[in-house]
């Protein structure tokens, strides 16, 4: 003889939703680069494409396809994107968090210090405009930029 099996008890209508599930939230990664010129004392920096006017170091996110991209091929992959830079990464300036409203780290980024080889006058993000400024102007510039002001506070120049 089968069995039967009596079906769950469905909720009461109120508590029935037609709204899909939130997705869930993806740690973003992050890379970016402090282009230096040692001899000169000045960071570069770029023009930023979300904010007119405004000057930003060059930093962008990590690739995951097709594969995970390391932190320190994405800084200098977004150094030759962003601001037509070849060069060498000295140091690791630092791995620096964000987090959301409720505390919860939903970002990492990593910066690094390069050193300056070739500026090229071609490259994919050429509708940015470069300018070389003194650590003191870096930090101005990016007064709004909490990431952009603990990289510049940790690197080489401060000192």
């Amino acid at each position: 003889m089968a069995t039967v099996h009596k079906a769950p008890a469905l909720p009461p209508a109120s508590q029935i939703t037609t709204e899909a599930p939130k997705p869930k939230k993806v740690l973003k990664h992050s890379a970016g680069v402090l282009v230096i010129n040692q001899e000169h004392r000045t960071l570069l920096l770029v023009s930023s494409l979300k904010r007119e006017g405004a000057w930003v170091l060059p930093k962008g996110p990590c690739m995951t396809e097709p594969q995970v991209e390391a932190p320190e091929s994405a800084a200098c992959r977004i150094a030759w994107e962003v601001a037509g830079v070849r060069g060498e990464l000295r140091k690791k300036v630092g791995t620096f968090t964000e987090a959301g409203k409720k505390g919860k780290i939903n970002a990492y980024n990593w910066m690094y210090e390069m050193e300056v080889h070739k500026m090229e006058s071609v490259w994919p993000e050429q509708d940015r405009k470069r300018v070389w400024v003194s650590y003191e102007d870096a930090m101005r510039a990016t007064a709004d930029r909490p990431i952009a002001q603990l990289a510049i506070k940790h690197c080489s120049l401060s000192t």
